[in-house]
């Protein structure tokens, strides 16, 4: 009886799970608010950085943002983390199918393809394959 007033409870609250994509890294939120990464620059700021910050001790990635040039995908964005953080997500919210994803502007397309494969499934287990597309994407 207990468990089931848990899922009772669990299934009033909306998850409204959100990940968003930018060229500083990966924003993971819900309805309880951000999944902050905190470093010590944005400790002085008073701002959170992104959840997942961009994997700058990989050469290519490092030598880009020298250039300001846009993150490559294949090596900037952890995509390992991002799977970990789904899972453990996906086991408070075992019954959430849906996910938004939102990208910064010019993102490009095989970060956000590559976002929504990592978020739909891992080693063979649903997470969130219902996707819904930010309004952030179509500008």
């Amino acid at each position: 009886m207990e468990a089931e007033q848990r899922d009772e409870e669990s299934e009033k609250k909306r998850l409204n799970l959100t990940v968003g994509i930018t060229y500083q890294g990966l924003y993971i939120a819900g309805a309880g608010g951000e999944l902050g990464q905190v470093d010590a620059k944005s400790e002085e700021s008073g701002k959170s950085g992104p959840t997942i910050p961009l994997v700058t001790t990989n050469p290519a990635c490092r030598e880009a943002l020298a250039k300001a040039a846009h993150p490559p995908a294949s090596c900037c964005y952890d995509y390992a983390r991002l799977t970990s953080e789904m899972v453990k997500i996906k086991r408070q919210y075992p019954k959430e199918t849906k996910i938004i994803i939102d990208a910064q502007q010019d993102v490009p397309y095989e970060v956000l393809v590559k976002v929504i494969d990592t978020t739909r499934e891992s080693e063979g287990r649903k997470l969130f394959n219902d996707v819904i597309f930010g309004l952030e994407i179509f500008r």
